[in-house]
């Protein structure tokens, strides 16, 4: 009897080994790099949010000084001004981004549930109704102008 030639099975085992441990390392990098981007995405939305707090506190501070400073508002007050706005948030350090910020006065501007008299009753306020066709005419007035050029 002849004895069986085993060199070319010890090849194939040694490539099987070889191909599983590539197979597992590359999954363990794949892993590891999700792992390292999770990470960061996580740490840029806990720097954003306390950012965002930071800007929602200081637009409190303003607003409250503003409120102890007298009952009226205007285009001249603290709130309204974007370079003491800037001021006060310099004062808010972070390494990486910036805060900016706007306060707007919403009650100069037309409030579309103010012209219901709701809950009530369902009749127009006669006040809002009256600066709603304001509105409107002199929107449609611009509109022809407009047309006629």
């Amino acid at each position: 009897m002849k004895p069986a030639n085993n060199r070319g099975i010890a090849l194939l085992i040694t490539l099987s080994v070889v191909t599983i441990l590539v197979t597992v390392t590359i999954a363990l990098n794949q892993r590891m790099r999700n792992s390292i981007t999770d990470a960061a995405v996580t740490r840029d939305r806990v720097i954003m949010a306390h950012m965002l707090n930071s800007a929602v506190n200081m637009a409190c501070v303003i607003l409250v000084k503003d409120k102890k400073n007298g009952p009226g508002d205007s285009l001249q007050d603290d709130w309204a001004d974007p370079e003491v706005i800037a001021g006060y948030l310099s004062q808010i350090p972070f390494d990486d981004g910036e805060i900016r910020m706007i306060i707007s006065d919403e009650r100069a501007r037309l409030q579309i549930n103010a012209l219901v008299s709701y809950p009530r009753g369902r009749d127009f306020n006669p006040n809002q109704r009256k600066l709603w066709y304001r509105f409107f005419d002199l929107l449609l007035e611009q509109q022809d102008k407009s047309d006629d050029n």
